[in-house]
């Protein structure tokens, strides 16, 4: 699982290679059309197969990325379905040229370059998919040329998609307990501005102590709307600060031995949309409780107690 889950996040930096590549055999393609590039059409068979070859392997990595919790399940499947897609089609086309299929089932020039545009066109909506999961739905749209403030959250590459800003967080914020959890190794990026929201993670097994942390996570509680304690070994009295964070909406806190004991200190915060508990000590009775919480719309409990 760990293995899985670090070849996982290797998908964001491996999309680009596709990209790169596929756009860059559609460039070579049509450039050759003009007498001046004509020597580039030698290039695309091989910049093709190289565009397909990584389009393979970042499907695979989005797989197993997908794995993960916290995306729009709609837009997650669409991505996974025209990536998968993207790779099948530059397989094919990678395929008509080589020399042996040529032979056997030439296409006309301008039909292999019709398909090159298609697939062209299949990595713009992939690429929008994938711009979607990570950053919200509406993060390439005509609206950026309208109101800058207008409340909306832009996701991140562990997070939901866009979300609307609610009135009670505070437009103030204690910066010395910002600055001391940066220095103390905590990662914290900021979503939003005005007011300002955070989404906080603790790397896995970073070996930092809540103790050491605890009261500047306090401190910044109502500004944090991620928070992202997977892997640190933490138990339920580590968590205790959980309840001041009223404004959060994704939490994850997996392979961690929490126990059943964490739905009391999860029952109070109304906003929470998504929490991941893979990896943990609950059991079917922390699950029941957590079902009483009406916002809560995605629970992730794989590899927990049975009882």
């Amino acid at each position: 699982m760990d293995l899985s889950a670090f070849l996982g996040h290797l998908h964001p930096l491996i999309v680009h290679l596709p990209i790169g590549f596929l756009i860059l055999a559609v460039v070579f393609e049509f450039l050759s059309y003009a007498r001046p590039y004509e020597a580039l059409k030698r290039a695309v068979p091989f910049v093709l197969f190289l565009g397909f070859l990584s389009a393979s392997i970042a499907a695979l990595f989005g797989y197993l990325l997908a794995q993960g919790s916290g995306y729009d399940l709609e837009t997650l499947s669409d991505h996974q379905l025209y990536g998968i897609l993207l790779a099948v089609v530059s397989g094919i086309l990678s395929l008509f040229t080589c020399s042996s299929i040529e032979l056997a089932m030439r296409l006309k020039r301008r039909t292999f370059s019709s398909l090159m545009l298609i697939m062209f066109l299949l990595v713009c909506y992939t690429g929008h998919l994938g711009g979607s999961l990570t950053h919200g739905k509406d993060y390439i749209s005509l609206d950026i040329f309208g109101n800058s403030t207008s409340g909306k959250i832009q996701g991140g590459e562990n997070g939901l998609t866009t979300v609307q800003a609610n009135a009670d967080i505070p437009f103030l914020i204690d910066l010395k307990a910002l600055d001391s959890l940066k220095t103390k190794g905590v990662i914290v990026r900021i979503m939003l501005h005005a007011p300002l929201q955070l989404d906080v993670t603790i790397p896995a097994g970073s070996g930092i102590k809540m103790t050491q942390i605890a009261s500047q996570l306090r401190s910044i509680s109502n500004q944090v709307i991620w928070l992202n304690l997977s892997g640190n070994g933490l138990t339920d009295q580590d968590l205790d600060f959980l309840p001041l964070m009223t404004n959060l909406e994704k939490l994850r806190l997996e392979k961690n031995p929490i126990t059943d004991h964490i739905a009391g200190q999860l029952k109070g915060l109304d906003k929470l949309q998504a929490i991941n508990l893979n990896d943990t000590k609950i059991t079917a009775v922390c699950l029941d409780q957590l079902k009483q919480m009406p916002n809560l719309k995605r629970v992730y409990s794989w590899h927990t107690v049975e009882k």
